[in-house]
């Protein structure tokens, strides 16, 4: 009992605080070995590229370079059923907290509407099933699609989780997208980073950390959110081919390229890694004007 108390209460903040071997933490995250962003003319990476968090510390492998205008890969990953995340800001973050609260109260109350009109049919008492009172069968039938309303409204906001700010040399995340969040466990993710070049076409050139959160543990770095942190998955690839499969159902994936990379070193213990270290570079087709 206390090795299991030791484990699940000391071990996570142990690995949420672990630092990277290789290189030094620099709150500078401009001054890192694994920053491009000065060059302008796009010319595909032999090295792994890094964001990092806001301590400097390596946090996420770019692991999928899009050529598109942001507008396209927007829409190409909103038709392929990803959300678009709330900004991390006072407003959105109060926003995204109460839809949770109301999200669970609206769902119990839809578990209570059901048990009652169980009991209904069934002609059992409503007191046996543990209601106090049941509603008729319109009212019940009434409330229900009022509720379920009501979740689909709260589900789109608890389906846009905030995410935590990282950075690509010293440029936070243009924007970010998210499926199947589970407020109290995980989700999948990825955060779209400006690359600061173009190609030979003048299109721009986007990084995409794609990886998939997987529960919650304690993090004694992250006061700001109660000391919780998200666990990640250990292969990032399992996340970045999911996010090609998905954008590849929308048919505007034009062309798409697997390439080997190169590690100096790995990411802290609790961040997600490479294992066949590749990444992937795509291009999509713009919509029609």
């Amino acid at each position: 009992m206390k090795l299991f108390f030791f484990l699940s209460v000391f071990l996570p903040f142990h690995l949420a605080s672990a630092q990277s071997t290789c290189e030094p933490v620099s709150t500078d995250l401009q001054k890192t070995s694994d920053c491009r962003y000065s060059q302008q003319d796009w010319a595909r990476p032999t090295h792994a590229e890094w964001s990092r968090d806001i301590r400097g510390v390596r946090s996420g492998i770019i692991n999928i370079y899009v050529h598109a205008e942001l507008s396209d890969l927007r829409s190409t990953l909103v038709e392929a059923g990803w959300n678009e995340s709330l900004a991390k800001n006072k407003a959105d973050n109060k926003a995204y907290a109460t839809a949770v609260t109301d999200f669970e109260v609206y769902r119990l109350k839809v578990h209570e509407l059901r048990e009652m009109q169980t009991a209904v049919e069934s002609g059992k008492t409503c007191r046996s099933r543990g209601i106090v009172s049941c509603e008729s069968p319109e009212k019940i039938a009434q409330s229900e699609v009022e509720i379920e309303a009501k979740l689909l409204q709260l589900g789109m906001v608890v389906q846009a989780m905030p995410v935590s700010d990282e950075f690509v040399c010293s440029q936070i995340e243009k924007t970010a997208f998210e499926q199947e969040n589970d407020p109290f466990g995980g989700r999948h993710h990825l955060r779209i980073f400006e690359t600061g070049s173009r190609d030979a076409q003048g299109i721009s050139v986007w990084g995409v950390v794609a990886n998939r959160d997987t529960g919650i543990v304690l993090d004694k770095n992250r006061a700001n959110q109660a000391f919780f942190n998200h666990a990640i998955e250990a292969n990032a690839d399992n996340e970045r081919d999911k996010v090609l499969v998905d954008l590849m159902k929308t048919k505007r994936v034009k062309t798409i390229e697997f390439s080997p990379v190169q590690f100096s070193c790995d990411p802290p213990l609790d961040k997600a890694k490479s294992f066949d270290k590749m990444i992937v570079e795509l291009e999509i087709t713009p919509l029609k004007k």
